[in-house]
């Protein structure tokens, strides 16, 4: 089953609930990774990618994520390779947020300057893909779907930051 793009606002509900899910008060964790760097727990992507992003998902993380995809019109492609439902939200950092700022602010507050799109939730085994014009900046992309014990996927690390140039 192929997913196509995801418009309004379900990047954003999809960092809502992600962190809603969170609790309040928890911390939530941190990777200290620069804005180049993929925070995601899975295996990095290659370095530079150009118009199509091929990305694997699996309990908890994101593998194949390029640190700079080159800006134009990109298709992506999320390949369900674990146990668990997955889904894929990619959304522009607003310039002056950082990918950890618009997750506890829930793509609010002006951290997330454009809702890129996404893929819904896909079975195991399944794939999923949309397309987008991606125009330069820092990017990031979460699961949002609840894990077994309810905190969402993006929390136990299904999360990963790229930039386009």
């Amino acid at each position: 089953m192929r997913s196509r793009m995801i418009g309004g606002m379900v990047a954003s509900a999809a960092l809502a609930a992600l962190v809603g899910a969170c609790g309040g008060g928890e911390e939530e964790p941190t990777t200290g990774a620069s804005s180049t760097e993929s925070t995601s727990g899975g295996t990095p992507g290659p370095a530079t990618a150009s118009g199509e992003v091929a990305v694997e998902a699996r309990e908890y993380a994101f593998d194949n994520v390029p640190q700079t995809v080159e800006a134009g019109d990109t298709s992506f492609t999320l390949s369900n390779v674990g146990m668990e439902e997955h889904e894929m939200f990619v959304v522009k950092l607003a310039e002056d947020a950082t990918f950890e700022e618009a997750i506890e602010a829930r793509g609010r507050e002006g951290t997330v300057e454009e809702e890129v799109g996404g893929v819904r939730p896909i079975k195991p085994g399944e794939e999923g893909d949309f397309e987008a014009k991606l125009t330069p900046g820092d990017y990031g992309m979460v699961c949002a779907l609840p894990g077994p014990e309810g905190q969402p996927h993006v929390v136990l690390g299904q999360r990963a930051e790229f930039v386009v140039e």
